[in-house]
């Protein structure tokens, strides 16, 4: 929920962008290691998941096309991809906890 998938489109001077700096270094120094964990490039380990991506419309932290963007290259893989955008929803508890039970439902489906 409301993750960041696509490292190489964050805007430099986004918050998002500073928070993942902090992890691997400024990415024009420290591309490689932006490219390793940037799951656009990782996507076809997940080919055969059945996916689930929700993402608040309103996050002010990480964009909801984030999650597009992940939910685009699995479906050209094949994958099974669920996207849900929540209307008003933004980045915080009221947006995971009110899909909580969703996700944990969805994890039993996949585990039967």
């Amino acid at each position: 929920m409301s993750g960041t998938f696509d490292l190489f489109s964050l805007a430099q001077d986004s918050s998002e962008y500073r928070i993942h700096a902090q992890v691997y270094g400024a990415r024009k120094a420290h591309a490689e290691r932006w490219r390793v964990d940037d799951s656009l490039t990782l996507v076809g380990r997940l080919k055969p998941v059945d996916l689930l991506l929700i993402h608040g419309q309103d996050d002010p932290y990480v964009p909801a096309a984030q999650s597009a963007a992940l939910a685009q290259a699995m479906t050209k893989l094949g994958a099974s991809v669920t996207l849900q955008t929540v209307q008003g929803g933004g980045h915080d508890w009221t947006l995971w906890s009110g899909h909580l039970r969703q996700c944990l439902d969805h994890l039993v489906r996949g585990e039967e």
